[in-house]
């Protein structure tokens, strides 16, 4: 009687536990044999993203690292697995240092969005007019001539003054973004904006593209394929030459013109005065 009654107690026991057992098993997934083999193909596709970042091949790398990325996610979904199971959680570690170094290797900064397109003609032309006309035109200080397209790829005296697509190594934003003011240009002039400096930068890294109608032409004068002329360009006008009365306490002629004459005429004297400033006249120096 005894041994039946432990028979009859014990089988529901093991089915209890069996039960137990069975519901644990549904609840712990794991990945299949073929989903295995795509987590150690996505290992392998990591692995050689790493090889990408440390060639400085950033853009592949990327596109790799985000192919990994979705290949391990894909598995996740399907095996119904946590972040922190064992059979993936070293590897989305190794997917996530990957990433960090390919920031880190492209200067602390994610991928820039790409900007907007400058035109050199209707953005870049009239702040080198307005800011850098004055010293970098006729008698350019430095041989540098801003004056013109030609003139702005040629550069000056110590090499070209940008270089195509690198913002960072172009001589002339180093020069007008410099934070010495002993270092930065105009010389003795205001800094250009924050949205000026921007504007020339966004165009170096855009390829430095000319859009104007010659790269001799005056940037005064330079006008777009399409016809257009830059912004801000002043319209050519007659100078107005106001007489005196004669009632005037300072006069021209005795106090200004000589003052003119001796600081000034070696550097703005004649038709093609430094910078296209000529105090060679009266009527020229209204004009500016």
């Amino acid at each position: 009687m005894t041994a039946r009654r432990s028979e009859k107690l014990l089988i529901p026991m093991l089915v209890a536990v069996l039960s137990v057992v069975t519901v644990t098993g549904s609840v712990d997934s794991a990945p299949t044999v073929a989903q295995r083999r795509e987590l150690s193909a996505a290992r392998r596709t990591i692995t050689r993203a790493s090889l990408l970042i440390r060639r400085k091949k950033f853009d592949e790398a990327e596109k790799t690292l985000s192919e990994a990325g979705a290949a391990i996610k894909k598995v996740i979904d399907a095996a119904k697995l946590k972040p922190t199971d064992r059979s993936v959680a070293g590897l989305l570690r190794f997917l996530a240092l990957q990433q960090r170094q390919l920031t880190i290797k492209r200067g602390g900064k994610p991928k820039p969005a790409p900007s907007q397109a400058v035109s050199f003609v209707k953005d870049v032309a009239p702040i080198l007019v307005s800011r850098c006309g004055n010293c970098h035109a006729a008698r350019a200080s430095g041989r540098l001539r801003l004056d013109t397209f030609a003139g702005l790829t040629r550069g000056g005296a110590s090499g070209p003054a940008i270089r195509a697509g690198n913002p960072k190594a172009s001589p002339l934003m180093l020069r007008i973004a410099a934070t010495n003011a002993n270092q930065r240009m105009p010389k003795n002039g205001a800094a250009l904006t924050g949205t000026q400096i921007a504007t020339i930068g966004n165009w170096i890294a855009q390829g430095a593209k000319f859009d104007g109608n010659g790269a001799n032409t005056k940037l005064r004068s330079l006008k777009s394929a399409d016809g257009g002329t830059p912004k801000g360009t002043p319209k050519p006008g007659t100078v107005k030459v106001a007489k005196a009365t004669g009632r005037e306490k300072v006069s021209f002629v005795k106090d200004v013109a000589p003052t003119l004459t001796t600081l000034c005429a070696t550097c703005h004297g004649g038709r093609n005065g430094r910078g296209g400033f000529s105090l060679a006249t009266f009527e020229s120096l209204l004009r500016g």
